[in-house]
């Protein structure tokens, strides 16, 4: 896995917690110092920094309007 910004490769940075050999929480970081959660299992890489504001609100806006299964939430 690799930095969305400077495309360098992740390594374990923290861990929190973990069960087994699965890291739930915790922290990845590039080698140029960025570094990103890790939240119930799910690294987080995309944030202000690596994706303009307006495509995050976009994304946002629509996993709360539409149910993905059926359309439109009613």
């Amino acid at each position: 896995m690799c930095d969305p910004i400077d495309k360098t490769n992740l390594c374990i940075d923290k861990i929190v917690d973990k069960k087994a050999d699965d890291i739930l929480f915790g922290t990845l970081k590039s080698k140029s110092g960025n570094i990103y959660k890790i939240e119930n299992g799910v690294p987080i890489l995309l944030n202000s920094r690596t994706q303009p504001v307006k495509t995050v609100d976009s994304f946002a806006y629509e996993w709360e309007q539409f149910d993905f299964d059926c359309g439109e939430k009613g």
